[in-house]
């Protein structure tokens, strides 16, 4: 075989790695050529080239010579058809084999469509022969040294075939070219250009047409394999691991060549070697599969010297933890080498970063050093953890590779625990009150042995135990504590609450707690009607009330009309638990809807425990009224004498809303009274208009003594009547009578 054969060979090789096709015994390969000998081309001039004897004897070969193909019906069960000359198959579909081979000339007088995978078409027709090369597919660089023939592109071709793909193109320097296609259809296409030797027995075109099939058809094994330790020293026993597979079959024979000298050393899938000198060694693997392909594989392995350290970790990670919680890490550091170590250090590191080291100073050949690193605060999440002698490198050794130990950590959250209680806490002297807090799992797992305690300040004692122990609590539990509490000083002071549980932090709470002097707590109330009439007085009690423990002061009570300040009257003191009523008059109210409000401590004298109490307020309504009369007044004298005249005053007031119309006054006298000449008993007032009052006198003489009653009668065109008596006496008139004695002036008559 020629050095260009073995190029492309080697090429094609590569080509077919992806090609996963079972390999059989026995390949049946058609060769098909026309023997007829046509004049202008060179059809019938490839009989000349059939396969050679190696060729018969490695494949199952009938060779077929007929002017049509079409002939042999069961062409399409071959697993190779390698067409020398007309008659190729219109429809490929039924082909059932892996490879088609065409030669040059069988394409001479036929016509076929290919499709490239760009999309082009082209039509591939013979006409005449030359020595140019010309593009076969156009847009993919694939050019075929064709002889010049031109590669003709029609619109309506006579026939189609599958649509190809994967194009390959491989040349050779001598001319020929060789076209690989893999179809749609999954059989490969091979094409061979234009034939330079026609001669009897062609070798180049049966060893490619042999490697193509043995690529397609038998796939050889994939060599590998793996040793450990992956930096072995002289005197260690290596372990070679076989890790090869076979596409299309299975591997039957592993061997072994340990030193590079083409000798079997070890037959076998795993086996052991000790090389006893250091130095640098070739590693072949030759594998052979079932169906005697066999492939060559080495490395070359770099046996070093035992006369430096060789520092070894082992460690004991743990593979979980718990957040916050001290995680500790053991080592053993060995000394594998022939050669004592220097001072180096020993870091753990968590994701990369140094939590911690420790120091040694000397390290003897076969000797150990143990120890503990700890990862102080760990933080939640999966974390890779490693142990790391020489960290720093600064000591030469053997094998740096076995310097760190590396695993993983998972931890876990801890508890969280929230402990909410109020901002302050307002106590009085010599008084009790309670302190609520709630205590809250926001975390994720369960809080055990949960306990709360309250330290107090000076100033204030606890009733009730500060340590209580709440015991378990799952995420999103909540327990409410509380604590009894006495003030003792007034002041301002500071109470802690502390949460405590298994495996986290302590949570605190601040409450402040204000503790003041016993104080007055004044109250207000209101007492009056809802409603009233306009134009008379409205009376309004107001109450304070003193609910502190402390008595008040003196202090105002003031009233509100309608939110504009009325009046106040001053309140000299409440005591505890002990109230004052104070009264208001509210006079000339308007009709209409009204409010009044009174406040204790209406000038903010008093200092309280809360002042938001201090004012009461009531609604009220004050009415229109009709017009009503009213006596305001009806005077006499006491006594009267027979004879003599007197005056007699009436006064009448309308205390109504609207006025009076015909207004008129009249005397009722008894018979021992009668009215002075030219009076009249009965008198008009005529119109009172509202709140408005008038007055009207009489001249009456008394006629005969004794005691006697006056009434008099008002009367309106829109009032009611009203009336009015008074009594009075009528005397007889004094008689004086005179009686003289005489005396002398001893005194005797």
């Amino acid at each position: 075989m020629s050095k260009n054969t073995t190029a492309i060979l080697a090429i094609i090789t590569i080509l077919f790695v992806s090609v996963q096709v079972k390999a059989t015994s026995r390949v049946r390969v058609i060769w098909y050529t026309n023997v007829s000998d046509e004049s202008g081309g060179f059809i019938g001039a490839l009989e000349e080239i059939l396969p050679t004897d190696w060729f018969k004897e490695k494949y199952y070969v009938m060779i077929v010579k007929s002017r049509n193909f079409l002939e042999r019906l069961d062409w399409y069960n071959a697993d190779v058809l390698v067409i020398g000359d007309n008659g190729f198959p219109k429809d490929l579909s039924t082909f059932k084999g892996h490879l088609i081979v065409t030669l040059d000339s069988s394409i001479s007088t036929l016509s076929y469509w290919l499709t490239g995978s760009n999309g082009n078409k082209v039509w591939w027709h013979y006409k005449e022969r030359g020595d140019e090369s010309c593009t076969v597919i156009k847009g993919l660089s694939l050019t075929l040294n064709c002889g010049g023939d031109p590669a003709e592109i029609r619109e309506d071709p006579p026939f189609a075939i599958e649509e190809l793909k994967d194009v390959i193109l491989v040349r050779r320097d001598s001319g020929k070219a060789i076209a690989l296609y893999k179809t749609k259809q999954g059989f490969y296409w091979l094409h061979i250009g234009l034939i330079v030797n026609r001669g009897k027995n062609d070798e180049a075109i049966s060893e490619i047409i042999d490697h193509v099939i043995s690529a397609i058809v038998n796939r050889a094994p994939v060599a590998g394999f793996r040793f450990e330790p992956s930096s072995p020293t002289d005197l260690d026993t290596i372990s070679f691991v076989d890790e090869s597979y076979d596409p299309d079959g299975k591997v039957v024979r592993c061997e072994w060549d340990f030193d590079g000298d083409g000798h079997v050393d070890a037959e076998g899938i795993k086996v052991s070697y000790v090389y006893e000198r250091a130095g640098e060694y070739i590693i072949r693997l030759a594998v052979i599969d079932d169906d005697n392909a066999g492939v060559i594989t080495e490395k070359t392995l770099r046996v070093l010297r035992r006369e430096l350290p060789d520092l070894a970790v082992k460690a004991s990670i743990p593979s979980v933890g718990l957040e916050l919680r001290a995680l500790n890490v053991s080592f053993m550091v060995s000394n594998m080498g022939r050669k004592g170590s220097g001072k180096f250090t020993v870091v753990l590191l968590v994701d990369e970063s140094v939590v911690d080291e420790v120091s040694i100073g000397y390290l003897g050949p076969n000797s150990t050093a143990r120890g503990v690193l700890v990862w102080a605060s760990p933080s939640q999440g999966i974390h890779s953890v490693k142990v790391c002698a020489d960290y720093e490198g600064v000591v030469e050794e053997l094998d740096e590779g076995n310097n760190c130990f590396e695993g993983s950590v998972e931890i876990a959250p801890y508890p969280k625990l929230e402990v909410s209680a109020p901002e302050g806490l307002r106590l009085e002297a010599n008084s009790t009150g309670l302190l609520k807090a709630l205590v809250r799992n926001v975390g994720r797992v369960w809080a055990r042995g949960v306990e709360v305690s309250l330290t107090l300040p000076e100033g204030v004692e606890p009733l009730t135990p500060l340590a209580k122990r709440l015991g378990d609590l799952g995420p999103s539990e909540l327990a409410e504590v509380e604590w009894g509490l006495r003030a003792l000083s007034p002041g301002k002071h500071v109470a802690e609450i502390h949460v405590r549980a298994v495996d986290m932090p302590e949570a605190k709470a601040y409450v402040l707690i204000y503790v003041a002097r016993p104080m007055p707590d004044l109250e207000a109330r209101l007492v009056m009607p809802g409603v009233a009439e306009e134009g008379y007085p409205v009376n309004v009690t107001a109450i304070a009330i003193n609910t502190g423990k402390a008595g008040s002061g003196p202090f105002a009570i003031g009233l509100y009309l309608d939110e504009i300040f009325y009046r106040y009257k001053t309140v000299k003191d409440v005591r505890s638990n002990g109230k004052v009523a104070t009264f208001f008059t509210l006079y000339e109210i308007k009709a209409g809807d009204h409010s009044v409000r009174v406040c204790a401590d209406v000038f903010d004298e008093v200092h309280e425990v809360n002042e938001s109490n201090n004012c009461a307020e009531f609604r009220f309504r004050v009415s229109k009224v009709p017009p009503r009369l009213k006596v305001i007044g009806f005077y006499a004298p006491h006594d009267v004498v027979v004879g003599e005249d007197f005056i007699i005053l009436l006064a009448v007031e309308n205390a109504g809303s609207y006025t009076a119309t015909d207004v008129e006054a009249r005397l009722i006298l008894p018979p021992g009274i009668s009215l002075a000449s030219m009076e009249k008993a009965s008198k008009p007032l005529g119109n009172i208009p509202p709140r408005k009052s008038v007055e009207v006198t009489w001249s009456l003489t008394g006629k005969e003594p004794g005691e006697y009653k006056v009434t008099a009668r008002i009367t309106a065109e829109n009032a009611s009547d009203v009336q009015e008596a008074l009594k009075l006496k009528v005397l007889r008139p004094a008689l004086l009578e005179l009686d003289v004695e005489l005396f002398d002036v001893a005194g005797s008559r």
